[in-house]
């Protein structure tokens, strides 16, 4: 962003600011169920003032496809769990599953019980998740939803990088020496 300074006016310092940013849901390949499609994500939360913040982004996917398996994640023993059956999600049969966790009054210095429910339908298919909804007390709540799936291998288009654009591996560990950016 740039803005005109006036003469005479001294540049304010930075400060670090606040930022409000929307995390999305990792969505890895798995090897033998390439797809391509659009990930459209929500996340409301609710201000003391009863005012709201609403982030929406949409954007197309096609996760390239790593070695391995996904880690599982290991589900506390105060979760319940409830399985919400079977549906068709994009053409793609989903299997439906609510999990709730308690989070008892003073663990996190809360004043009562906090109750976070996900929800989520997953594909075996494509072994990811084609929906899921979090509802959170501490952050309100986030919807994820995959649309427009098509099964397959993507377009190698999708793939190019445009002209006049670069592309910036974030694995790399930044201000390492072999990180040229760390010298700016």
């Amino acid at each position: 962003m740039c803005r005109a300074q006036t003469r005479g006016e001294r540049p304010r310092p930075h400060d670090g600011g606040v930022q409000e940013r929307l995390v999305s849901i990792l969505i890895p390949g798995v090897p033998g169920a390439p797809f391509s499609a659009t990930v459209s994500t929500e996340s409301v939360r609710m201000l003391a003032d009863g005012s709201r913040i609403t982030l929406v982004n949409h954007r197309a996917i096609a996760p390239p496809v790593f070695a391995g398996t996904p880690s599982a994640i290991n589900l506390a023993q105060k979760n319940s769990r409830e399985d919400l059956g079977k549906q068709f999600i994009g053409g793609l049969e989903a299997a439906g599953t609510r999990e709730t966790t308690v989070v008892e009054p003073e663990v996190i210095g809360n004043d009562s019980e906090l109750h976070i429910i996900r929800e989520y339908w997953y594909s075996p298919q494509l072994s990811i998740n084609l929906s899921s909804k979090l509802q959170d007390p501490r952050i309100g709540t986030q919807d994820f939803e995959l649309s427009n799936i098509i099964p397959g291998e993507p377009d190698p288009k999708l793939f190019k990088v445009p002209p006049g654009s670069e592309v910036i591996d974030l694995r790399r560990h930044v201000g390492s020496p072999s990180d040229d950016r760390s010298h700016e």
